[in-house]
């Protein structure tokens, strides 16, 4: 009986990482084309922020600081709250149940010729860091550092960012943190 429920609980395991992988490539692959509107930063960075707050307080916390000038960027609001969402329980996992996540919006202008204003999200962690080897391909289908990840979540981020013409940068040191900035053309009304 014992090497039966042992059997039965690896296959269920099996299963539940085939299904997330199944959900990750469908994401991935069938992103719909943006819906162009209006989005205000800071509502969705905290609305974001919300989805994740029972990972906050017991070890790990979050502060967010929204530049003046850089409120608003014309993009999908859906897919942005999903980049944010990858990049947040990015940030969780690199942080191993201690440190802190920082969301910063700035506005940067002539940024690598993106636009005269672009309004740059900067999400960053105090975590484990990532290797220089593994940084040049953290956008790759299917590469992970962790154990239990599908390598999908950043390449469907930085797909989210390119559709909705921006760009994905990252910075990282192993021991002292990662930081993903995310620059879109700043939006003014």
């Amino acid at each position: 009986k014992r090497d039966y429920f042992s059997d039965i609980e690896m296959i269920q395991d099996e299963i539940k990482r085939i299904t997330r992988l199944t959900k990750d490539f469908l994401k991935f692959s069938n992103l719909e084309k943006p819906n162009f509107q209006a989005v205000e930063l800071k509502e969705i960075i905290e609305s974001t922020k919300n989805n994740f707050s029972s990972y906050f307080g017991n070890g790990i916390s979050i502060e967010i600081d929204i530049g003046k000038n850089a409120e608003y960027i014309l993009a999908d609001p859906n897919q942005i709250e999903q980049l944010l969402q990858i990049f947040i329980e990015n940030a969780i996992d690199a942080l191993n149940g201690n440190g802190t996540i920082r969301i910063k919006t700035e506005v940067v202008i002539n940024y690598n010729n993106l636009s005269k204003e672009s309004v740059c999200i900067c999400i960053s962690d105090n975590g484990s860091g990532i290797e220089e080897e593994k940084v040049a391909r953290i956008f790759e289908p299917y590469f992970t550092t962790k154990i239990e990840g599908t390598g999908l979540g950043l390449a469907i981020a930085n797909k989210i960012a390119m559709d909705n013409k921006g760009r994905v940068e990252v910075e990282s040191e192993p021991g002292k943190g990662t930081i993903f900035k995310v620059i879109f053309p700043k939006f003014t009304f």
